[in-house]
């Protein structure tokens, strides 16, 4: 923005099961795949297909550090081991889905093995680097903060001035429309990391998601915090972004008019 505050969006990729731990930087907004909203059909072909294995095999001890690890062939042991853990999961959750249960209970079998995506944006990602680029870390959330602040050093930044706004998956081709509508159209691909089609451009059918997430009561609002506007220095600010307004805000504040 105008004075410095740099808001940045990154999509990124990691082991389902470290997503309790990313969720604890609350400075960071996020939206994410969902198993609730999956097909089942398409977890079960990702976990045979890709299925998410450990980046190390520490060796137990006490505390939450594995200091060393463990040797070749108990390494090999241990992915042979976490495999087998991954067939038997799709096993049992492809019988559920035949016995009809729905995706948001029989995926639940399949996480420890699949990969998440995110979408996250924020002004501070530091604390997040200070935590986890860090030896006592969990190797594969230390991974993930490594590559994202590879990603953030190595990118620049683009400066929006106030009226403008950040809008996450517009792409070039489109910048020709009006903002109002680029706008309704980013919340709507952001929404979409839900199912993982968020690259997805068709127009009639964001806007009308964009609609239905509008006029949801309660309104679905997580969606349109990475649309974001600068901040004039001397106005209060709603949400976890110093120097920017959130979409979100003047929609909530819009509604409840």
């Amino acid at each position: 923005n105008p004075t410095g505050d740099r808001l940045t969006s990154i999509e990124v990729k990691f082991h389902r099961f470290i997503l309790p731990a990313v969720n604890t930087f609350r400075a960071i907004s996020k939206s994410a795949s969902s198993s609730r909203a999956i097909p089942l059909s398409k977890r079960l072909e990702e976990v045979r297909t890709q299925p998410q294995l450990p980046v190390e095999w520490g060796k137990n001890q006490r505390g939450m550090v594995a200091e060393e690890l463990l040797s070749e062939s108990q390494q090999n042991e241990a992915e042979e081991t976490w495999l087998e853990a991954a067939s038997a999961a799709v096993k049992y959750a492809e019988a559920l889905g035949e016995l009809g249960v729905h995706k948001q209970i029989a995926s639940r079998l399949l996480e420890p093995f699949l990969e998440q995506t995110m979408l996250l944006t924020s002004v501070d990602y530091q604390n997040m680097f200070n935590q986890r680029i860090h030896p006592d870390a969990q190797p594969e959330f230390r991974e993930l903060a490594i590559l994202i602040k590879e990603a953030y050093d190595a990118s620049e930044p683009n400066l929006i001035d106030y009226g403008e706004w950040t809008l996450p998956y517009v792409i070039e081709e489109e910048l020709y429309m009006d903002v109002s509508i680029l706008k309704k159209i980013s919340v709507a691909r952001v929404a979409k990391t839900s199912y993982g089609n968020q690259s997805n451009t068709d127009l009639e059918k964001d806007l009308d998601l964009f609609e239905r997430l509008k006029t949801a009561d309660p309104m679905h609002a997580a969606p349109l915090e990475p649309i974001a506007t600068p901040a004039r220095e001397d106005e209060p600010i709603l949400g976890n972004y110093k120097g920017w307004h959130q979409f979100r805000h003047i929609m909530e504040a819009e509604k409840s008019q």
